[in-house]
């Protein structure tokens, strides 16, 4: 039943390792395709931002300087409202020493202010012109390249009646400054009412270089780049979690599917099991039943055999035969009890095997004393051949061994860490001096030694102290 549950974990594995190199490789795809598309349109955005951020500069710079010549035809109108007497002489000369550090004198009634530089030279100088006559100025203001960056060129003229009456000029370098191959010009027509209300406007370009608000327009199309990749790789996320849902749905049915199946399989199989241990069980107490007949059968039939016989050494055999088909059916009938028939408890059956040989021999003056210090379990054929052995200790000891008192058996068992020792002894008639167990001289002791070498055992005894007998037994062998 390995396979089915193997194939269940292979196909949860494919399947698992499927949905996570699909929704990788999305994810790495969405991301790889917006990383090219985004470069690509920083790129042409860069270029187009660069561009509007010149054209931007341009205008603010345009802006301050136009502002300046601005403070400066103030200056002028400050002195004319003098002239007209709104204002004082003072209030001139305190506004012109704000504004710049030289230039205001008032010769007569005409008023003239200048605006020196820093070595002295003449750079601004007005005139004032009567009350009520019209004014106006003309600005021109030029970009040229030059070598590192850029000159701007500022010239205002104020015309009185057709005729120049003052004129203002400045020139301006920038650093890293540059603009297009042509000059950029335009001019500007102003009047006194006009100056503190000058707007952008109110600039005439000569080349159209349209709203500075495209700067800002760049700006928010890289903000837009931003918010729309965040948008494509939350998607990609999306599109990659709802996959993987998908594949652990499917991954989910389809083992629940071969779960199911395999849960089928194994009550099919468990309930063709229980068949099988159903039937089994039956034979078996069938064959329990014919084996226990049939031994007790022999053992029935021997004994009748006995009783027949006149010969005392035919006798003897039947007696032994009988004792030792007596020790396996003994050992059968202990295990079909116990349930299992691998191990059995040696001190319980040596107990049993003694006593119901005693009770077939009819000898009433046997005692049987078993020094058991602890259940000791052991396999099963130790325990068929321990009882082969036992059982021609005591046929042994029923025909040589029965005196006038009773007589007493003693049998016991002892552990120690590597060996099992049985013993066995009687007090009856002791052995002669010449009974030598190893020797094989008799069929006992012939089988004895036998089946103590099957077990990988040895005898140990001395007949002239005692009529005791240690069967010693490996404990590796025995458990």
């Amino acid at each position: 039943m390995k396979a089915p549950v193997n194939r269940i974990f292979t196909v949860q594995i494919i399947l698992f390792a499927v949905s996570i190199f699909i929704a990788s490789g999305l994810v790495f795809f969405r991301i790889s395709v917006m990383h090219t598309e985004n470069s690509l349109k920083n790129q042409l955005y860069s270029e187009l931002a660069l561009k509007a951020n010149d054209l931007n500069y341009k205008v603010l710079f345009a802006q301050e300087n136009v502002k300046a010549l601005s403070s400066r035809t103030m200056i002028r109108t400050a002195l004319y409202n003098y002239k007209t007497g709104i204002i004082s002489l003072d209030e001139v000369r305190r506004y012109t020493q704000s504004k710049y550090a030289e230039g205001a004198s008032v010769y007569n009634d005409i008023l003239y202010a200048r605006r020196l530089g820093p070595g002295g030279e003449i750079i601004a100088d007005w005139m004032s012109v009567p009350p009520g006559d019209e004014v106006s100025e003309e600005a021109e203001l030029s970009f040229f390249e030059s070598e590192g960056g850029c000159n701007i060129f500022i010239r205002k003229r104020i015309i009185h009646q057709g005729t120049e009456v003052g004129t203002d000029e400045a020139a301006f370098f920038i650093g890293n400054f540059k603009v297009d191959s042509k000059s950029l010009l335009y001019s500007i027509n102003i009047h006194d009412t006009d100056v503190q209300n000058l707007k952008m406007s109110d600039f005439k370009f000569s080349h159209p270089i349209g709203d500075t608000g495209f700067f800002l327009e760049a700006e928010l199309n890289q903000k837009h780049l931003s918010s729309a990749l965040r948008r494509e790789l939350m998607a990609a996320l999306i599109q990659a979690g709802i996959l993987f849902a998908a594949v652990l749905v499917i991954s989910y049915f389809t083992i629940l599917r071969m779960t199911l199946s395999l849960i089928s399989n194994l009550n099919t199989v468990n309930d063709q099991l229980t068949e099988t241990l159903a039937e089994r069980d039956v034979l078996f107490q069938e064959l329990q039943h014919r084996v226990k007949n049939n031994l007790n059968f022999i053992i029935s039939y021997i004994n009748l055999q006995k009783m027949n016989i006149d010969n005392e050494e035919l006798k003897n055999q039947n007696e032994q035969l009988a004792g030792k088909v007596e020790a396996l059916s003994l050992v059968y009938e202990m295990l079909a009890k116990g349930g299992q028939f691998a191990e059995l408890e040696l001190g319980g059956y040596l107990e049993e095997l003694c006593r119901k040989m005693v009770e077939s021999s009819h000898e009433e003056d046997i005692r049987v004393v078993s020094d058991l210090q602890k259940e000791l379990v052991v396999k099963s054929k130790i325990v068929i051949t321990l009882g082969l052995i036992f059982s021609e200790f005591v046929v042994n000891t029923v025909k040589h061994a029965v005196v006038e008192n009773e007589l007493t058996i003693t049998f016991g068992l002892e552990q120690d860490d590597c060996n099992i020792i049985l013993y066995y002894e009687d007090d009856g008639k002791p052995f002669p001096d010449d009974v030598e167990l190893n020797d094989g001289s008799s069929l006992g002791s012939l089988i004895v030694r036998s089946l103590v070498e099957q077990l990988r055992g040895s005898l140990e005894y001395d007949f002239r102290r005692s009529k005791r007998i240690d069967i010693i037994i490996p404990l590796s062998a025995a458990t």
